[in-house]
């Protein structure tokens, strides 16, 4: 019976926590990208739980970068969301992944 309880716990907290790293940077990424840049790279990716979590990490991280002006030089930054998306939903963030992807080659990179 705990185990049980916990197991479903665990699932529940997993399910709410989907969205979590998005949910957080991405507002403050309109308003202020200093400072949402500055956080994300305060955080170890190694540390995400899940492919999804890693791979919103690195298109907030891309956005970051770009709405404070620094170009992206390598594609190793972008290509775990370029990849993760590339068959998933929601359209919108695939559709980012390779905006982003493409200011990189357009950038000579």
């Amino acid at each position: 019976m705990i185990k049980t309880l916990c197991f479903y716990l665990l699932f529940l907290s997993i399910l709410l926590s989907c969205d979590r790293i998005w949910d957080r940077y991405e507002p403050v990424l309109q308003e202020k990208p200093d400072s949402a840049l500055r956080e994300l790279l305060s955080i170890n990716p190694e540390h995400l739980l899940s492919p999804k979590e890693k791979a919103d990490y690195h298109l907030l991280l891309c956005m970051a970068l770009d709405k404070s002006y620094i170009d992206l030089s390598t594609d190793s930054l972008i290509m775990p969301a370029v990849k993760y998306y590339a068959n998933r939903q929601p359209v919108k963030k695939r559709m980012m992944a390779y905006y982003y992807l493409g200011r990189l080659q357009s950038n000579g990179h």
